[in-house]
């Protein structure tokens, strides 16, 4: 049993929420694949969203898409400075 439906997407949109950037970027992404009929597994739209949800949100997807943003140079807000976010990329 999934712990999201469908329990397999197209797309996992994974982005930082420390950035307002990266997260407009995301939901725009989100709802333009939405739009073209395909599923994506983001967290905000997600009612389970622990760490073996979006493990299985990374594993059950056939293309992991990273918004990446510098965080406008705020000291913890860029992708890469998200120990989750490099955790989904591992």
């Amino acid at each position: 049993m999934p712990l999201n439906d469908p329990g397999c997407w197209d797309f996992y949109v994974s982005h930082t929420l420390g950035n307002m950037e990266d997260v407009i970027y995301a939901e725009k992404l989100h709802a333009t694949l939405n739009r073209l009929g395909k599923t994506v597994w983001m967290d905000e739209n997600m009612p389970r969203r622990g760490q073996a949800a979006m493990e299985e949100g990374v594993r059950n997807s056939k293309c992991m898409i990273a918004v990446v943003t510098d965080g406008d140079g705020e000291v913890g807000s860029a992708y890469f400075e998200h120990p989750v976010c490099l955790k989904e990329l591992r």
